[in-house]
């Protein structure tokens, strides 16, 4: 990614030097007006299109960090709530379910279909949203849930 911004980069001052040989030609009388005019706008569209491309290149590296910054927030997430698993399994203590639902899910939105089935959609801290029949869910995730 670095290496294709880069020749963005050097096309992007190659077309400088490109107006540049046209004005000069210009200048000198060995282009017409009508022509150098068409070439200096053809210049400055090939221009926009490699300063889009490098933007979209960053873009692109913009959102890879972000993504691997959440992966790594996620990871550290897990590996807090692991020691608590246990506990939690053997102790069935709803205070600390709770707490790690919480911990895991940004947010959960109740919605009711057309055939009057409950939906629950959720997303959680790690990944996309997720749509589930609320039916389908563990007992002490609803039990949580209409806590």
């Amino acid at each position: 990614m670095v290496q294709e911004r880069a020749t963005y980069l050097r096309a992007v001052a190659e077309k400088g030097q490109e107006r540049d040989r046209i004005m000069t030609m210009f200048q000198r009388g060995r282009l017409p007006l009508k022509d150098a005019e068409a070439r200096l706008d053809a210049i400055a569209q090939e221009e926009a299109t490699l300063r889009q491309q490098c933007a979209a290149l960053d873009a692109q590296k913009a959102l890879a960090e972000a993504a691997e910054t959440h992966l790594g927030d996620a990871k550290r997430l897990l590996k807090q709530l692991q020691g608590r698993l246990a506990d939690l399994e053997q102790r069935d203590d709803q205070v600390v379910k709770r707490q790690v639902i919480e911990c895991l899910v940004h947010g959960i939105r109740i919605d009711i279909d057309a055939q009057q089935q409950v939906i629950a959609t959720i997303t959680y801290a790690f990944s996309p949203e997720r749509v589930a029949n609320i039916d389908t869910q563990s007992a002490w995730v609803h039990t949580l849930l209409m806590a």
